[in-house]
């Protein structure tokens, strides 16, 4: 009594789901007088499911998938609210978490059961047939795809933001997506989109590959085809296997039969390979660069032959496709970051710094970049107000550097590849650096390693700008190698190992001056101390072992070395405002002892800092408002110093406070350290170098960064 059976019987499906709810309510309807249609949702979903709304959004779906494959082949389409967040197909069913489903959501869930339901793929084993496809024929409804947009039809971008951060130049969000795959592939991440599910190294690839990777290959059969033979090419597939198991070579054989054409170079590259298309524009042809084979448009748009000026299709590097002007001008907005799908975005910002011998020195400097990770040069020209009399001409500076620099004979940048050449501030530098990243995930969880190996080469032109307690008299050339890892998050164990060797050349009758070597490695770990993460203790062991270096490639006892900061006009020059002193300014790194002056050099040495922090405030991730934290410090090191008996150590350390500020400003991460050493060991070696300085003293210092 007050039960009963119910049985219910399908066929041609592969995958079922069953929902209930006593507080279901339901509406029906039907399609073409023949599709049943209905919806189960909840009375707090009746303002986006109930009154027709949802049943008005499946007929319009079915409609269009009817008018690209053909007839729907099951008697009905149900859709049902549950109370998982997203949505999920089966045949004939689909929930949706949302209160509302819009209509390209419907589109797609719906969508499935066509790619899905009707041709039975192995999603697990080829998810790019199922996802990649119903992603494409969504956007193509809704004018998203790139013929569409060429044609004005899709929805208009929207504005910028307000606010500050609206006056960055960057692309729409759509535009965003082909970039990230983009530089996917470039960064050597990218895996086919065949590639079996369970076999991608880590989930976000598998659903960027299976998702918008295989929707763009998507658009590319479809420059291949043309509009009319796209879509007989759907409607043969979808005649031929409805309600069979489909695979690959179902698929191209449709494809294939349609067009007349073999279209298996195609499929190989796409499915089976990575890659991107670049084409460049030759005259009047549009000529392979590297990559896939594509169709190319070469018209007249202005009375400029271009390859593709409407871009329809995924070329990745347009600056190469004949436009005029391959770049956009801007302002370098502080904070922000700015770039563009299409075009170089070059930005000017005016820069001042100050040294002793130069004044005021003002210039101006031109960055630019392509999408935000190709070819970003930083190229600055600045001019002294004075100069020392004996060599005026060094009043004008300037440098020029490149990173990731895309090759013209390979078509492809080569990701963490940087070369420098400065004359700034009496001081000569060449660079040339290539950085690996080797992390096992780009997106997931798990460690993170880099190795990079730099060629330095320095040489002071012009003595008088130089800070003679930082830098050497010397000709510099040498080679380091170093390798960072950290551990998977919550663990936070990082290590890093630096090799540094080279030879200085000394100036004048004395040509040479010898061999020097440097070695140091450094770990550490910030572990929470509480469960909700507030109190953490901070660890950081360091080791240095050298011989003969220079000062600008020595090692610190506070302090990175003048070398590492080179390129901060406000640190590197002789008198330059944060080497002032009555400026207690740090830039933490070296033996990591943050009460003493930047001059401190360590020969032979080992140190270990110890932090306990506690956070008072908490603000927004990625906010101007900061996480603050309240900390106490102490560091110890044996060490020998530079300029003291080298052959013997002596124990160095300090105590006291700290207040520290996590945060960013726009686009930009910061750390500011405030540090109170209220005990030196050493007060000698206290900034300022002031003597008879008490040990225990109210003193501060100020980093940006931190040793961890």
């Amino acid at each position: 009594e007050g039960e009963r059976a119910v049985r219910f019987y399908a066929r041609d499906i592969h995958h079922f789901a069953w929902t209930a709810s006593p507080d279901y309510r339901y509406e029906g309807g039907m399609y073409r007088d023949t599709i049943a249609l209905g919806v189960l949702y909840e009375p707090r979903g009746a303002a986006g499911w109930g009154h027709g709304v949802m049943l008005e959004k499946q007929r319009r779906t079915l409609a269009w998938l009817e008018s690209l494959y053909g007839l729907y082949a099951y008697p009905q389409v149900i859709g049902t609210q549950r109370l998982d967040p997203g949505a999920t197909e089966f045949p004939m069913m689909v929930m949706y978490g949302s209160a509302g489903p819009s209509w390209g959501l419907v589109l797609h869930e719906v969508g499935h059961i066509y790619t899905y339901g009707i041709l039975a793929n192995n999603e697990w084993r080829s998810g790019w047939m199922d996802e990649g496809l119903t992603d494409y024929q969504s956007d193509w409804a809704q004018g998203l795809t790139l013929p569409e947009r060429a044609a004005g039809l899709g929805p208009k971008d929207p504005p910028p933001p307000a606010g500050y951060r609206g006056k960055a130049h960057r692309p729409p969000r759509w535009q965003q997506d082909y970039i990230d795959l983009f530089q996917l592939d470039l960064e050597g991440r990218a895996e086919p989109i065949g590639t079996p599910g369970q076999d991608f190294n880590e989930f976000t690839i598998y659903n960027l590959s299976v998702y918008s990777r295989a929707s763009m290959m998507y658009g590319a059969l479809r420059n291949v085809l043309g509009d009319s033979l796209f879509r007989a090419f759907l409607r043969d597939y979808y005649a031929r296997w409805k309600l069979k198991h489909v695979d690959e070579a179902a698929m191209r054989a449709s494809a294939e039969r349609v067009s007349g054409r073999a279209l298996g170079w195609f499929f190989d590259e796409w499915v089976h390979h990575t890659g991107l298309v670049d084409y460049r524009l030759e005259g009047d042809s549009a000529v392979k660069v590297a990559g896939y084979t594509q169709p190319m448009p070469v018209v007249t748009a202005n009375g400029v032959k271009q390859i593709d000026p409407l871009h329809v299709t995924p070329d990745w590097d347009s600056r190469n496709d004949g436009e005029p002007s391959p770049t956009t001008w801007t302002f370098g907005w502080p904070f922000l970051d700015q770039w563009d799908r299409y075009r170089n975005v070059a930005e000017i910002q005016p820069m001042v710094w100050y040294t002793n011998p130069g004044g005021m020195t003002f210039g101006a400097r031109v960055t630019s970049n392509y999408q935000r990770l190709v070819d970003r040069w930083d190229v600055g020209l600045a001019m002294a107000v004075r100069g020392p009399e004996s060599s005026a001409w060094s009043q004008l500076q300037g440098w020029a550097v490149v990173d990731d620099p895309k090759i013209p004979w390979t078509g492809r940048p080569v990701i963490g590849l940087r070369e420098g050449l400065w004359m700034v501030d009496g001081t000569f530098r060449y660079e040339l650096r290539m950085k690996w990243d080797e992390s096992p995930f780009k997106y997931a969880n798990g460690e993170r390693d880099t190795i990079t190996v730099a060629l330095n080469v320095t040489s002071p032109y012009d003595r008088a700008w130089q800070d003679t307690l930082r830098w050497s008299d010397a000709t510099v050339a040498d080679v380091s190698a170093s390798w960072s890892w950290r551990a998977a998050h919550p663990s936070n164990w990082f290590v890093r190992g630096t090799v540094d060797a080279g030879i200085a050349f000394a100036r004048g009758n004395a040509p040479w001056q010898g061999a020097f070597g440097t070695a140091t490695l450094e770990g550490g770990t910030t572990a929470p101390l509480t469960a909700n993460g507030r109190l953490q203790l901070a660890l950081r062991g360091f080791g240095a072992l050298s011989s003969a270096a220079p000062p600008q490639n020595s090692v610190g006892l506070s302090t990175r070395s003048p070398l590492e900061t080179f390129t901060d006009n406000y640190l590197r020059g002789q008198g330059a405002v944060l080497v002032l002193p009555d400026v207690p300014y740090l830039q933490l790194g070296g033996a990591g002892l943050r009460g003493y002056t930047l001059y401190a050099r360590v020969v032979n040495g080992a140190s270990l800092n110890t932090q306990l922090a506690y956070t008072v405030v908490i603000g927004r991730p990625g906010t101007l408002v900061p996480r603050v934290q309240g900390a106490l410090f102490g560091d110890g090191a044996y060490a020998s110093l530079a300029g003291a008996d080298s052959s013997s150590g002596t124990w160095i350390g300090d105590a006291g406070v700290s207040a520290i500020l996590r945060g960013a400003l726009y686009d930009r991460a910061y750390v500011l350290r405030i540090d109170f050493p209220v005990w030196l060991s050493n007060p000698e070696l206290a900034p300022g170098r002031q003597a008879g300085d008490a040990r225990v003293k109210l003193r501060w210092t100020f980093t940006v960064g931190d040793l961890w």
